[in-house]
């Protein structure tokens, strides 16, 4: 999309740059590359603001406009169409204190956070398991298909025998093209 920068001043100013936040997705990108480019009174630059998706869901931009005045921050948003995976708790799954015997159970949610498309998840499996006292509980039927906005919940029971922390992860696999194989850290203690 196409974007000006107008100086409705009496006097000329210096535009530094016109780029993208380097702290913002790279999702979005900024053409031409402008830089210490002086600009008459009533006088314009265009720009084009460019958006490359690589999953789903809403992306935020923000393009700085650096000039001899003072900067200017324009906000950005596009919509990626397309799965994402979006695992809460993230990035993990925290039992705290557990009393020897108890098995607290607690939930990863997996949402579709993505737009139109469906998020097809194929695995959920616990992939390390520091001394055998996590377990999946009863897991859902593989392939799961998530419409947008839709949820998938997974069960993690925590059961320890002997005292001290233990460490554990569920990996997950999915068609978000973004992520297609993701990791939940699990502890406990």
């Amino acid at each position: 999309k196409y974007k000006a920068v107008n100086n409705s001043s009496e006097k000329s100013i210096t535009l530094s740059s016109i780029q993208r936040d380097l702290g913002v997705t790279q999702e979005f990108t900024v053409k031409p590359t402008i830089t210490n480019r002086t600009m008459a009174p009533g006088e314009s630059v265009e720009f084009e603001v460019c958006y490359s998706p690589k999953d789903g869901g809403e992306d935020l931009g923000i393009i700085v406009i650096d000039s001899d005045q003072c900067p200017l921050l324009l906000e950005i948003t596009a919509k990626g169409k397309g799965p994402k995976i979006c695992p809460d708790p993230l990035p993990a799954l925290d039992f705290g204190d557990v009393p020897i015997g108890a098995a607290p159970k607690e939930k990863i949610i997996f949402e579709n956070c993505g737009i139109e498309d469906d998020l097809t998840i194929t695995e959920i499996k616990m992939v390390t398991n520091s001394r055998g006292y996590f377990s999946v509980g009863a897991p859902p039927k593989m392939p799961s298909t998530l419409k947008p906005g839709k949820k998938l919940e997974v069960e993690v029971i925590y059961g320890p025998k002997s005292l001290g922390p233990d460490n554990g992860s569920v990996s997950v696999k999915s068609n978000d093209p973004a992520a297609p194989e993701g990791v939940i850290s699990i502890r406990g203690n």
